[in-house]
């Protein structure tokens, strides 16, 4: 398919597997969102689901009750692979919010 080479190419730089090229756009993306919030970063919420975060913050955040359902991990073991491939495992120490 067209669209996924293109697609590949413009954020991967490459059209197949290959782990470095990979973290490079996830770190990449990430710099950009941090940097996008970072005079406002009481909008922005990170979670790591993959250590346990789930509703508590998220429901904080958008000022919601708790759910009585347990966290969904559909793709729990889909994390773990993305995990060991050094995915999610990076944390970002977020500024300070001036008041």
């Amino acid at each position: 398919m067209q669209w996924r080479r293109e697609l590949r190419l413009s954020v991967y730089n490459v059209l197949t597997w290959e782990r470095e090229a990979f973290l490079r756009a996830y770190h990449r993306h990430v710099e950009m969102v941090l940097n996008h919030f970072v005079n406002r970063l009481q909008e922005l919420l990170t979670l790591n689901i993959t250590a346990g975060e789930g509703w508590a913050p998220l429901c904080a955040f958008l000022q919601t009750p708790v759910p009585s359902v347990s966290f969904p991990h559909a793709h729990a073991r889909g994390n773990a692979l993305k995990r060991s491939a050094g995915f999610g495992t990076l944390r970002y120490e977020l500024p300070t919010v001036q008041a």
